[in-house]
């Protein structure tokens, strides 16, 4: 990459954690760590499977631009946000397509994608996979699908078949290789339904009072010590990319 492409980076990078700190969820996320996550992630798979640098790490960075409005389930309404976002830097408008194309789709699987794409897509779903999947995922249910905090088996199942739909549709081989062990770990959490509702609720109530899921990680290894917990924070710092 260029110096300026570089320095555009930082600059972008900045102004993404911005809006996801302060304007999305109301500013109940400030200062999680998620994009700085994502970012890790995404240099490391771009190291094994190849693509253009600039696209897929600024691809990394505004990929939840569009929380700041709303949701980032909706493809096209993703494409929108992200892109009037970008059109504040001086990017190349066929840069810029390929950014979008990278970021519309980071939640849903489709193997009919470039390479930046699919490295987004796998980025944001790792953090979602493993222990730590199981946190950021409650905190989200909490504080925009649901609005409301979490306590029924009917809750719990959703969580299970969101996470599950997530681990199993990776999009590139490095990645699959990666979440193995992050998954079998995490999924210890549903071996016991009773416990798992009380913990669901407990990350739940935490969320809906504006704790951001890293600070609720802390939480849970200072007072738990289920086997599911014992890896949340080497998670935090992606201990796993190697």
């Amino acid at each position: 990459m260029t110096k300026a492409q570089i320095g555009l980076i930082d600059m972008i990078g900045r102004d993404a954690v911005r809006l996801d700190w302060e304007d999305a969820f109301g500013g109940k996320s400030y200062g999680n760590t998620h994009l700085f996550r994502v970012n890790k992630i995404a240099k490391f798979l771009l190291k094994k499977e190849g693509g253009n640098p600039f696209v897929t790490i600024v691809g990394a960075w505004v990929h939840d631009v569009s929380l700041a409005t709303g949701s980032d389930y909706e493809s096209k309404r993703v494409g929108i946000e992200t892109r009037k976002f970008l059109d504040n830097y001086p990017i190349e408008e066929n840069i810029k397509d390929s950014i979008v194309d990278a970021v519309a789709g980071h939640e849903y699987e489709n193997s009919d994608r470039s390479m930046e794409s699919k490295i987004v897509h796998d980025a944001d779903a790792i953090d979602k996979c493993g222990s730590l999947g199981i946190v950021r995922h409650v905190w989200k249910t909490t504080n925009m699908l649901k609005n409301r905090v979490l306590e029924s088996e009917s809750d719990l199942n959703e969580l299970r078949n969101h996470l599950k739909t997530r681990q199993s549709h990776l999009m590139t081989k490095t990645a699959n290789n990666l979440v193995r062990n992050l998954n079998e770990t995490g999924n210890m959490f549903f071996d016991d339904t009773k416990r798992s509702m009380v913990l669901m609720k407990e990350i739940s109530e935490l969320a809906w009072l504006g704790m951001n899921a890293d600070k609720i990680v802390n939480k849970l290894e200072d007072n738990e010590r289920d086997k599911w917990i014992l890896n949340l924070s080497d998670q935090l710092k992606c201990k796993y990319l190697k």
